[in-house]
């Protein structure tokens, strides 16, 4: 291997090296974010407690910030819908899942 391309291939490795260490602090970020909105919705005394309780039970809210990012996010697109849609969200689900035939 000739100088230059030792240079070459040490530079491309510090760039991928450089871009993990950009994509883990964002990792990093969007966890510490979604742990700080879940601690939030379970600290908030505006919120039922039923509500407080289900979050703290729910793997989608408490337990989320161990599993994926592509969870997390779902979870927070979630939090971000008002209630008629989620209502309406639920209702179709429901209503796709009741029309599915069950195996006996």
């Amino acid at each position: 291997m000739t100088h230059i391309e030792n240079e070459n291939e040490n530079y491309a490795e510090n760039e991928n090296d450089a871009e993990n260490e950009k994509g883990d602090a964002i990792l990093r970020n969007i966890t510490a974010c979604f742990s700080e909105t879940v601690m939030n919705l379970l600290e908030d005394q505006n919120t039922d407690i039923y509500l407080r309780e289900h979050y703290s039970e729910s793997p989608n809210y408490y337990a989320n910030d161990k599993s994926s990012i592509a969870e997390m996010l779902e979870t927070m697109l979630w939090l971000t819908k008002f209630s008629v849609q989620k209502r309406e969200i639920l209702d179709r689900e429901l209503a796709e899942y009741m029309a599915i035939p069950k195996a006996l």
